[in-house]
């Protein structure tokens, strides 16, 4: 099978640093949600996977409503196509924890995950076997301008605070982080293999912000005030093994501190 890939959000994060990277292992082509509504069926007759990565600021702010979902809109329309689709959710949909798996409970605490939650159930009832759910922890990438943001992730807030010297101090809890490289390159596999259901896509270790913090912008990182100590409220890992036992790959820290360091 010829792979033919269309990523919906040309001005998204993610969409832009997975068609650098896509686009170079397969045919792929990245337009805008707008562009997407206007477009025929007709003309999407070679694709073979859509990965959206549009959202709209009120799916994230606020409760669910079909017409605040992207993905919904975009499932309905291909219903009757064989296009494999690709949604990609968050880790915010667990409760927090260390090496969650795709079987842990489920306890969106806020709107956003609350709403990805139903979203994923919408694409499992209308697909059945069509879709890859992929619950994604933290990415770092390069970062690009963009008119229409709509949130903040770690990196920008991180740049934010960084370019206005802001002096923090914050607890040094640790998260699970991956690169949009690594992110990409779990997608492809998944992809090649005809892989579909859903997967956790991360890291799968503990990476603590003075580290990360640390490997971004040493100098920066001098000037944060971590504080240590054992109660983590908010950190997380989530546990790869499902996704690596599909496809083969290695997702380690070692390539998370490369990239990092060669980020910014």
């Amino acid at each position: 099978m010829q792979i033919k890939i269309l990523i919906i959000g040309k001005n998204s994060f993610l969409g832009k640093n997975l068609f650098l990277f896509l686009n170079k292992k397969v045919k792929t082509r990245l337009i805008s949600f707008k562009d997407f509504c206007k477009i025929d069926l007709s003309k999407l007759n070679k694709t073979t996977h859509i990965i959206n990565c549009s959202v709209k600021k009120e799916y994230i702010n606020f409760f669910y409503k079909k017409k605040f979902d992207t993905d919904y809109f975009i499932v309905r329309k291909i219903l009757k196509t064989k296009i494999n689709y690709i949604h990609l959710s968050s880790r915010k949909v667990y409760k927090l924890g260390e090496n969650l798996t795709e079987r842990s409970k489920l306890l969106p605490l806020c709107k956003y995950s609350k709403n990805k939650l139903i979203t994923e159930k919408l694409i499992k009832k209308n697909l059945k076997n069509r879709y890859l759910i992929l619950r994604i922890s933290n990415v770092v990438g390069k970062m690009t301008k963009s008119k229409n943001k709509v949130h903040n992730n770690f990196l920008s807030n991180f740049l934010y605070y960084k370019k206005k010297n802001i002096k923090l101090e914050i607890d040094d809890e640790y998260k699970d982080f991956i690169t949009t490289n690594q992110l990409s390159l779990a997608i492809l596999k998944l992809i090649k293999n005809n892989i579909k259901g859903i997967f956790n896509i991360s890291l799968g270790q503990r990476v603590y912000l003075s580290e990360i913090t640390n490997w971004l912008d040493s100098n920066f990182a001098k000037s944060i005030l971590f504080n240590k100590g054992k109660n983590y409220l908010k950190s997380f890992t989530l546990s790869n093994a499902k996704l690596l036992k599909k496809i083969k790959i290695r997702i380690t820290k070692n390539a998370l501190k490369i990239f990092c360091k060669n980020l910014i």
